[in-house]
């Protein structure tokens, strides 16, 4: 690697940009944090980066962000690194980073995804001398359809309300997810109620001209007359006993999926709606960035290293200091 060549080190889930102030997707950070999608995690960092549409969602959340709120597809300058967040196809609000010097240029790209989705913007790219990927794990080396998984979904919800009389709860995720799985819910003509903290966030979508429909609002009132959609995580201890009064479902993903098969109750069933390109996705997002390097960091940063190894001259993976080979 040329001096002139910028460098990485993993700190938290994310990334620190060595010799600069930019970080990416770092919990707390003393250097300006870019955030690359809506979250319910707390941001200790000073000066955040992130797109307009996420900091609106994690406002609408009651998540204080103090962001620095910017387009897509309109650089900036900050210092002498010339930053623009294009859309990364995952999730409304979700960006990936192109980040250009005088002799090297980056695409930090840790959720990008070519899938089609109804309610988010499609993936953006840009040929870059450097392309990092996150490989959350290695539930990405396969297909998944989430078109089938709601499907699923519509048949077990009208199973559960024919055998047991009841409409169950679903726990999903209020970023996507939940805005996927109410759409889904009202296409297939059946009541909903969501949770009032999903009622802001399910509004910056309309906002957005992206269509949900337009479900109820549970209160301590509300009769078990529809389907209730419950934001997660969740600690399942606290809802526990209202869980096993009614069927539930989990939704999640695959940054959920070790979490979530650990701490679920066995009496609630789980769906897998894994928004993450598959190898052969990233190997077509490769082949249009047309890196020279290309870096991969996360919990299945080796296995991806070894499936992406030819796409690149050069393939590396990032690793933190504290992890075992293993990974």
């Amino acid at each position: 690697m040329t001096k002139d060549r910028l460098q990485f080190e993993t700190k938290d889930s994310g990334l620190i940009l060595l010799g600069s102030i930019l970080t990416l997707d770092v919990n707390s950070s003393e250097g300006m944090n870019f955030i690359s999608e809506p979250t319910l995690s707390p941001i200790n960092s000073k000066q955040i980066i992130m797109s307009e549409e996420s900091a609106s969602l994690m406002e609408a959340a009651r998540m204080k962000t103090n962001a620095l709120q910017c387009q897509y597809n309109r650089p900036f300058m900050i210092g002498n690194y010339k930053l623009e967040l294009l859309p990364s196809g995952k999730v409304l609000g979700g960006a990936s980073l192109f980040l250009e010097t005088k002799s090297d240029s980056i695409l930090y790209a840790p959720s990008i995804t070519l899938q089609k989705h109804l309610l988010t913007r499609k993936a953006q790219l840009r040929k870059a001398k450097t392309l990092v990927l996150k490989a959350h794990s290695s539930a990405h080396m396969v297909n998944h359809s989430i078109r089938k998984e709601k499907e699923r979904l519509v048949d077990w919800i009208l199973k559960i309300k024919s055998t047991s009389g009841v409409w169950p709860v679903i726990y999903t995720p209020p970023f996507g997810l939940a805005q996927e799985v109410i759409k889904t819910l009202d296409q297939a003509l059946i009541p909903t109620l969501v949770h009032p903290s999903l009622v802001g966030i399910n509004s910056v979508y309309t906002s957005h001209d992206f269509h949900i429909g337009k479900p109820g609002t549970w209160s301590k009132r509300s009769v078990d007359d529809r389907v209730l959609i419950i934001p997660s995580p969740v600690p399942f201890g606290r809802r526990l006993k209202f869980m096993m009064m009614r069927p539930s479902a989990l939704i999640y993903d695959s940054s959920l999926a070790f979490e979530s098969a650990l701490t679920r109750p066995s009496n609630i069933s789980p769906f897998l709606m894994d928004c993450s390109p598959t190898i052969g996705e990233l190997k077509d997002i490769i082949k249009e960035v047309m890196p020279e390097h290309l870096y991969i960091f996360g919990a299945g940063a080796k296995s991806h290293m070894a499936e992406l190894k030819a796409t690149a001259d050069n393939v590396s993976a990032i690793y933190k200091d504290s992890q075992p080979t293993l990974f």
